[in-house]
Protein backbone atom coordinates (compact mmCIF):
# COMPACT_ATOMS: atom_id res chain seq x y z
CA UNK A 1 0.00 0.00 0.00
CA UNK A 2 1.25 3.46 -0.83
CA UNK A 3 -0.05 6.87 0.89
CA UNK A 4 -0.59 10.03 -0.81
CA UNK A 5 0.25 12.19 1.77
CA UNK A 6 2.81 10.78 3.54
CA UNK A 7 5.19 9.25 0.65
CA UNK A 8 5.42 6.03 2.50
CA UNK A 9 5.68 2.34 0.75
CA UNK A 10 3.97 0.18 3.70
CA UNK A 11 4.66 -3.76 2.93
CA UNK A 12 2.26 -6.11 4.11
CA UNK A 13 2.53 -9.94 4.84
CA UNK A 14 -1.14 -11.44 4.54
CA UNK A 15 -1.96 -14.79 5.84
CA UNK A 16 -5.71 -15.80 5.69
CA UNK A 17 -7.53 -12.53 6.56
CA UNK A 18 -4.47 -11.32 8.93
CA UNK A 19 -2.13 -8.10 7.86
CA UNK A 20 0.59 -7.84 9.46
CA UNK A 21 2.94 -4.70 8.94
CA UNK A 22 6.14 -5.74 7.75
CA UNK A 23 7.95 -2.50 6.59
CA UNK A 24 7.52 1.02 6.04
CA UNK A 25 9.85 2.97 3.41
CA UNK A 26 9.36 6.63 2.08
CA UNK A 27 8.79 6.27 -1.70
CA UNK A 28 11.26 9.66 -2.34
CA UNK A 29 14.58 10.02 -2.88
CA UNK A 30 16.75 11.64 0.39
CA UNK A 31 17.36 14.67 -0.84
CA UNK A 32 14.02 15.08 -1.11
CA UNK A 33 11.58 13.88 2.32
CA UNK A 34 11.17 17.50 3.28
CA UNK A 35 9.71 18.87 0.25
CA UNK A 36 6.04 19.99 0.33
CA UNK A 37 3.34 19.51 -2.41
CA UNK A 38 4.69 16.11 -2.89
CA UNK A 39 2.12 13.43 -3.16
CA UNK A 40 2.64 9.28 -4.12
CA UNK A 41 -0.01 8.54 -6.99
CA UNK A 42 -0.31 5.43 -8.48
CA UNK A 43 1.42 1.84 -7.70
CA UNK A 44 2.06 -0.74 -10.12
CA UNK A 45 3.45 -4.20 -9.61
CA UNK A 46 5.02 -6.56 -11.87
CA UNK A 47 3.65 -10.01 -13.17
CA UNK A 48 6.69 -11.65 -11.25
CA UNK A 49 6.04 -9.36 -8.32
CA UNK A 50 9.58 -8.65 -8.04
CA UNK A 51 9.39 -4.98 -8.31
CA UNK A 52 6.91 -1.84 -7.88
CA UNK A 53 6.47 1.10 -9.17
CA UNK A 54 4.91 4.36 -7.80
CA UNK A 55 4.54 7.39 -9.29
CA UNK A 56 5.15 10.80 -7.25
CA UNK A 57 3.58 14.15 -8.20
CA UNK A 58 5.10 17.77 -7.19
CA UNK A 59 8.50 15.31 -7.18
CA UNK A 60 7.51 14.46 -11.19
CA UNK A 61 9.28 11.08 -10.46
CA UNK A 62 8.74 7.24 -10.62
CA UNK A 63 10.15 5.35 -7.72
CA UNK A 64 11.24 1.89 -8.21
CA UNK A 65 10.75 -1.12 -5.88
CA UNK A 66 12.73 -4.49 -5.40
CA UNK A 67 10.28 -6.37 -3.56
CA UNK A 68 11.16 -10.04 -4.74
CA UNK A 69 13.14 -10.63 -1.60
CA UNK A 70 12.55 -10.67 2.24
CA UNK A 71 12.65 -6.92 2.28
CA UNK A 72 11.79 -4.32 -0.34
CA UNK A 73 14.32 -1.56 -1.18
CA UNK A 74 14.36 1.54 -3.43
CA UNK A 75 16.28 0.62 -6.28
CA UNK A 76 15.69 3.90 -8.49
CA UNK A 77 14.11 7.14 -8.95
CA UNK A 78 13.80 8.07 -12.33
CA UNK A 79 12.40 11.68 -14.23
CA UNK A 80 8.17 11.02 -15.16
CA UNK A 81 9.27 12.75 -18.86
CA UNK A 82 6.58 15.71 -17.66
CA UNK A 83 4.50 17.04 -14.78
CA UNK A 84 2.51 15.79 -11.97
CA UNK A 85 2.32 11.83 -13.10
CA UNK A 86 -1.12 10.70 -12.17
CA UNK A 87 -1.42 7.11 -13.62
CA UNK A 88 1.21 4.64 -15.70
CA UNK A 89 0.38 1.20 -17.02
CA UNK A 90 3.17 -1.60 -17.77
CA UNK A 91 2.85 -2.90 -21.06
CA UNK A 92 2.04 -6.21 -21.78
CA UNK A 93 5.36 -7.45 -22.40
CA UNK A 94 6.27 -5.35 -18.81
CA UNK A 95 9.04 -3.92 -21.21
CA UNK A 96 7.59 -0.74 -20.73
CA UNK A 97 5.86 1.75 -18.97
CA UNK A 98 3.37 4.18 -20.27
CA UNK A 99 2.90 7.51 -18.16
CA UNK A 100 0.10 9.90 -18.03
CA UNK A 101 1.19 13.31 -16.86
CA UNK A 102 -1.31 15.67 -15.68
CA UNK A 103 0.06 19.17 -15.97
CA UNK A 104 2.79 18.51 -18.57
CA UNK A 105 4.30 16.39 -21.33
CA UNK A 106 1.39 14.21 -21.57
CA UNK A 107 1.36 10.10 -22.57
CA UNK A 108 5.11 9.27 -21.80
CA UNK A 109 6.83 5.58 -22.90
CA UNK A 110 9.47 4.94 -20.51
CA UNK A 111 11.44 1.73 -21.35
CA UNK A 112 11.69 -0.78 -18.74
CA UNK A 113 14.51 -3.63 -17.91
CA UNK A 114 12.44 -6.54 -17.19
CA UNK A 115 15.75 -8.67 -15.75
CA UNK A 116 16.49 -5.62 -13.31
CA UNK A 117 13.21 -3.84 -13.16
CA UNK A 118 15.67 -0.65 -13.78
CA UNK A 119 13.84 1.76 -15.63
CA UNK A 120 15.74 3.60 -18.85
CA UNK A 121 14.35 7.07 -19.08
CA UNK A 122 11.61 8.35 -21.30
CA UNK A 123 12.02 6.94 -25.36
CA UNK A 124 8.61 8.83 -26.86
CA UNK A 125 5.63 10.71 -25.82
CA UNK A 126 2.28 12.11 -27.10
CA UNK A 127 0.70 15.32 -26.40
CA UNK A 128 -2.14 15.15 -24.29
CA UNK A 129 -3.99 17.73 -21.60
CA UNK A 130 -4.94 16.75 -18.62
CA UNK A 131 -3.89 12.75 -18.58
CA UNK A 132 -5.55 11.14 -15.51
CA UNK A 133 -5.40 7.68 -16.47
CA UNK A 134 -4.62 4.69 -18.81
CA UNK A 135 -5.79 1.57 -20.12
CA UNK A 136 -4.06 -0.64 -22.33
CA UNK A 137 -5.22 -3.09 -24.85
CA UNK A 138 -2.70 -4.78 -27.18
CA UNK A 139 -2.90 -5.39 -30.91
CA UNK A 140 -1.64 -8.07 -32.89
CA UNK A 141 -0.99 -6.48 -36.35
CA UNK A 142 -0.31 -9.83 -38.58
CA UNK A 143 -0.45 -8.79 -42.35
CA UNK A 144 -0.46 -11.06 -44.79
CA UNK A 145 2.81 -11.40 -47.29
CA UNK A 146 1.74 -12.87 -51.13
Amino acid sequence: MVSEWSNELFMFGVRGNAFTLMQTLSVLPEDRREDKGISAAAIRLTGDERFLYISVRGADILSVFDVGKDRASAIQHVTCGGAHPRDFILSGNEKFLLVANRFEGGIVIIERNVDDGMLKGPVHGADMPQGVALALEEVSLCREHK
